[in-house]
Formats: structure tokens, C-alpha cells, sequence
């Protein structure tokens, strides 16, 4: 049967070994394929003019283009060339030139006759052919010329679109790939065959070796088995493993011989262990119903606590060895009524201070609700006098302006007046020139009317001979004389004009003087404007930070109203939970002047 098992063993590894070399064959001579095909189109790209190969993830060959292919090669040295790298076939297609059939123009593979199979046309049946016509690579194995070859064929596309104009194949016989791996398949038969020989041989020597002791340990572990421990256990000296299992026996036996001398010792013992062990039970069974008297007492007194009764007290005396028991649950119960008392306390407290805290919440909130509605009134009213300040800064810079320009037409006045003045004062110069000069006249009128008087006394003395002289100097008399009056009318003209003048130039002073102080007010009306203008914007901006502030004041209010109606919440939930923890304690019976008594009830605190 083991025999039989280590056949199927070496068959079963045997197939899994031929399966495994047939893959890792075919995928080395797949590998070796895609090798020689990058070759290939690398020796390709570098030799024909015009080829252009498109590399693909890992160096994979992804698209090859051509301008145009030859149809004749004078030389076979660039598929030769790639041969040597494949050790294979390798050929070259050219698409006739009916567009029907791919042509081998260039070729390693030879015919039987030896010669280059040049000029033939690549099967239009097979696989390889069809592949080809929808531009797709094909692999595998395909018949060449009648010979299986494992195979690598790879469109080539026209540069100047998506048509077809040749093929580039590498092949690889498949009869010599076959048969280096059938030569490894039958190795590896051959190996396993020896082995199974081999461990058939091993197997009979250890099975004679190992079975021929095992009829004499089994009758003695027969006679074990009945009892029978005055004979030795046989093969105890060897060193193997049934020396192993004769010592295993043998510690069974030696047991078995102790066991049964304490069998003896322990019948012997049993007797008086059954007199300890009644009067073991009369001492329990008293100890039980101690404890029970004790238990009961307990489960009463537990059961009313957990009813609410924290006022009972065990009355009842325990055995010795439990009564600190009853004390210790007696001294609990009152500390935890006590406890119960403060929280009772407590908790009307916190009933109380919840109540208030809730009423001063709701105070609170209707406040906040109020400041933020008049801080809201106030910034609109502060927002209406930053609008109106701005306004009023507005007109105070116009009025600014307008001041500077009336203190420059007053400046302009002032210096129009001083040369008025100067202009006045030139023609009371001048009115005093002119009453000289008029005063010249008057003497020369005089000195004149003066002549003719000595001429006419002159011409009277001459006689009729002096008449004509006496008519000239009475017509230059008369002529003096309109000359005095009208020296006199110059002089009261002029006497007036000086006068006028005077008056004029004492007025323009005057006017002058007034102007300088007009001048003076309105600088200071100036200064005063550009003073009201400063603090007006000092005033527009310390109103707009009033703005932002009250702003801000508002925001911040808003905030605290929605803090109040937080906290209003926060609070009554507070008092309801406070309601319920009053509720949980008026369930427990405290005592008060030794006897129990309820909690008292209070009036739940009303939400709003």
C-alpha cells in the first residue's frame, strides 16, 4: 500500500514538474521572441532610411511606420544580423503591389534546397495573415512553410496613414524547443523512477527491521492489560524506536504496580475518612443554619432598603462570628439615611437656588432684550449725527475756503487803498503845484494889467499917434483881467479840489484803516473757520469710532441676549432635572425622632 502510495506521488509529481517545464519553456521562448523582435525593428529603424519605431511601456515594441518599403534587397545582412540575436528565423513583408498579399523580400529562413524562401507570399489562410489585415501583432505558433515555429509577426504601418504596407516576423522551430523540452520531461521521469526504486528498497529493509519486535510487545502489553506486572517489558534495551516504545511500556508497568500499592493505603485511609467526614456534616449542617438565620435576616432587611425603608434597623441577635455583620449593615443603613437626609437638603437648596436662578435668567434676558433695542435706537441716532457732523464739517471747510478767499480780496482791497491813498496824496501834491503855478499867473496877470496901464497912460500922452497903442493895451488889460479872474476861479478850483482831495484822502485812510481791520477780523474769522473745520473732522471721526463702538456694543449684546437665552435654558433644565433627583429622593423613608418617615413632597418647579 505504501508502495502504491509513493507512485502516485512520484506520477503526481512527475506531471506537475512537466507541466510546470512546459510553461516556463514556452514563456522563456515567448520572452525570447519579444527579444529578438525589438531586435528586429531596432536593426530596422537603424538600416532602412525612412522607419520609425514607437517604444511602448518596458521597451515593447508599439507601433512601427515606414515611408515606403523596397521591394528588392540586395543584401540579406540586416536579417542575418538579426538571426544571430534570436537564433531563429526572422523576415521582412512588403505589401504588392495589388495590395492582396505580404511578399517575403528579405528573409534567414532557407528551403530544403538551402536557398533563401525570398518571393513568397505570407499564408492568407493562417492566423498570422488575418491578424495582419486588422493591424494587430500576432503570437503563437504558426505554420512556415510547412514547419511549426513559434512565431512574432508586427504590422508595419504607412507614415502617411493607417494602411498596412508590410510585416516584420521572428520565429523561433518549435521541433527544437519541443524537443530540448521533452529531452528535460523524460530527465526528470527518469530521476523520479530511480527515486521511487530507491525508497522501495529503503522502505522493505525498515519494514523488516521495524516489524518483526511488534508480535512480542503486543502479547506483553497484552499481559499489562490483564494485570499481569511480574514480567519485564521485552526490547527495553535497544536504542531505536522500539526501544523507545518498550521503555514507554515498561513506565506503564512500573505505574501500574504503584497504583495498585496505593490502592491498598488508600482503602486503609478511606475508612477513617468516612467517620471525619459525618461529623464534618453535623458541624455544617449547624454552620447552615446560622448562616440561614443569618441570610434571612439580611434579605429581609436589604429587601425593605431596596423598597425605599432606609429607617429599619436588624433587631435581631446573630451568632458570634456574624454579628459584627449585623452591626456593620445597621451603622450603613444610618449613614446612608443620614446621606439621604443632606442630599434631601441639598436638593431643596438647589430647588431653591434653580428657581431664582431661573427668574434672574428670565430678568436677564428681558433686559438684555431691551439694552440691545435701545443700543440699536442709539446707533441709528449716533449714525444720523456722524451724517449730520459730516455735513456740518462739510460746510465748515466751504466756509473755510470762502473766508480765505474774502481774507484775500480784503488784502487785495487793503493795498488797492494804499495806492489809492498814494495816488491821492500825488494829486494833493499836485493841487498845491497847481496853485503856485496859478499864483504865477495871477502875478502875471497883475504885472500885465499893470503894463498896460503904464501903456495906456503912455499911449494918452502920445496923442492921436498913441491911439491904436491905447486900444492894444486897453485889449491886453481886459485881457490881464480875465486872466486875474479866471487865476482867481483856478485858484477857488483848485483851493476846493485840494480840499476834496483832502477829505478824499482822509476817507480813503479811513476806508484803509477799516479794510486793515476787516482784514484782521476775517483772518481771525479764519482761523477760527479752520478751527471748527479740524475739530469738526476730529469730531466726524471720533463720531464714527462712536459708530463702530456702538456697533460692536450692539453686536456684543446680540451675542449676550443669545448667551441669556442660553443660559435661561441651561437653567430650567437644571431646574427640571432638579425636580426629577427631589422626586428620586422623596422615594426613600428616612427616620426622624425613631420612627420612618417620607421625604416631603415639593411643588414642581414650572417651566416656561
Amino acid at each position: 500500500m505504501t508502495c502504491i502510495f509513493m507512485l502516485v506521488c512520484v506520477v503526481f509529481v512527475a506531471t506537475s514538474v512537466t507541466h510546470v517545464v512546459r510553461r516556463e519553456m514556452g514563456q522563456a521562448e515567448t520572452a525570447n521572441l519579444r527579444n529578438g523582435m525589438r531586435a528586429a525593428v531596432a536593426i530596422l529603424e537603424r538600416d532602412l532610411p525612412g522607419v520609425h519605431v514607437a517604444w511602448g511601456p518596458n521597451g515593447t515594441v508599439g507601433r512601427i511606420t515606414a515611408d515606403v518599403l523596397p521591394a528588392r534587397f540586395s543584401s540579406h545582412s540586416m536579417v542575418d544580423a538579426v538571426g544571430d540575436v534570436v537564433a531563429g528565423g526572422t523576415t521582412l513583408f512588403v505589401l504588392d503591389e495589388a495590395g492582396h498579399d505580404f511578399i517575403r523580400r528579405t528573409t534567414n529562413i532557407r528551403g530544403r534546397d538551402g536557398k533563401r524562401v525570398i518571393d513568397t507570399p505570407l499564408d492568407p489562410a493562417g492566423a498570422p495573415f488575418r491578424a495582419m489585415m486588422r493591424g494587430e501583432a500576432f503570437e503563437g505558433v504558426a505554420q512556415v512553410l510547412g514547419v511549426p515555429y513559434y512565431t512574432l509577426y508586427q504590422p508595419i504601418f504607412s507614415s502617411q496613414g493607417n494602411r498596412i504596407i508590410g510585416v516584420d516576423s521572428v520565429a523561433i522551430v518549435a521541433t527544437r524547443v519541443d524537443a530540448v523540452t521533452d529531452n528535460l520531461i523524460w530527465t526528470i521521469v527518469w530521476v523520479a523512477g530511480a527515486m521511487l526504486v530507491l525508497s522501495a528498497v529503503l522502505m522493505s529493509v525498515v519494514t523488516v527491521r521495524l516489524m518483526r519486535p511488534l508480535p512480542v510487545m503486543t502479547r506483553a502489553m497484552k499481559a499489562l492489560a490483564r494485570g499481569e506486572v511480574d514480567a519485564p517489558i521485552p526490547f527495553a534495551g535497544r536504542a531505536d524506536e522500539i526501544g523507545a516504545m518498550a521503555k514507554a511500556v515498561e513506565v506503564f508497568r512500573v505505574a501500574a504496580i504503584d497504583n495498585a500499592r496505593l490502592e491498598a493505603e488508600t482503602a486503609a485511609s478511606r475508612k477513617a475518612e468516612i467517620t471525619r467526614l459525618e461529623r464534618q456534616a453535623k458541624a455544617d449542617e449547624e454552620a447552615r443554619e446560622r448562616v440561614r438565620v443569618v441570610t434571612s435576616g439580611l434579605a429581609d432587611a436589604l429587601s425593605r432598603v431596596a423598597g425605599g425603608d432606609l429607617s429599619i434597623r436588624i433587631e435581631t441577635a446573630f451568632s458570634e462570628e456574624f454579628e459584627i455583620l449585623r452591626n456593620d449593615f445597621n451603622r450603613s443603613v444610618e449613614q446612608l439615611a443620614g446621606t439621604f437626609a443632606s442630599v434631601s437638603t441639598t436638593v431643596d437648596a438647589i430647588d431653591n437656588g434653580t428657581r431664582e436662578l431661573a427668574s434672574g435668567a428670565d430678568n436677564l434676558a428681558s433686559r438684555t432684550e431691551h439694552q440691545a433695542a435701545s443700543l440699536e435706537q442709539t446707533a441709528a441716532a449716533v449714525a444720523g449725527i456722524v451724517e449730520s457732523v459730516r455735513v456740518v464739517a462739510q460746510r465748515s471747510e466751504e466756509a473755510r475756503k470762502i473766508g480765505a478767499q474774502a481774507r484775500e480780496s480784503a488784502s487785495l482791497s487793503v493795498t488797492i487803498t494804499g495806492e489809492t491813498e498814494e495816488a491821492m496824496g500825488r494829486i494833493e501834491s499836485g493841487s498845491k503845484e497847481m496853485a503856485s503855478i496859478v499864483d504865477v499867473i495871477d502875478n502875471i496877470a497883475f504885472q500885465t494889467n499893470v503894463l498896460a496901464l503904464n501903456a495906456s497912460v503912455e499911449a494918452a500922452r502920445a496923442g492921436e499917434s498913441g491911439r491904436g497903442f491905447a486900444v492894444v493895451a486897453t485889449e491886453v488889460r481886459a485881457l490881464a483881467q480875465r486872466s486875474a479872474d479866471a487865476a482867481k476861479e483856478i485858484r477857488t478850483l483848485i483851493r476846493r479840489s485840494a480840499e476834496d482831495v483832502r477829505e478824499g484822502a482822509s476817507r480813503v485812510h479811513s476806508s484803509g484803516n477799516a479794510l486793515r481791520t476787516v482784514t484782521t477780523f476775517i483772518g481771525e474769522i479764519s482761523q477760527h473757520l479752520d478751527a471748527i473745520a479740524m475739530a469738526t473732522k476730529e469730531q466726524s471721526s471720533s463720531l464714527s469710532e462712536v459708530n463702530v463702538a456702538v456697533g460692536s456694543l450692539d453686536q456684543t449684546t446680540q451675542q449676550n441676549a443669545a448667551v441669556s437665552e442660553e443660559f435661561n435654558a441651561a437653567s430650567r433644565s437644571v431646574a427640571g432635572e432638579t425636580t426629577r433627583l427631589a422626586a428620586l429622593v422623596r422615594q426613600f423613608r428616612l427616620p426622624a425622632n425613631g420612627k420612618g418617615h417620607r421625604v416631603s413632597r415639593r411643588a414642581p418647579l414650572a417651566l416656561a
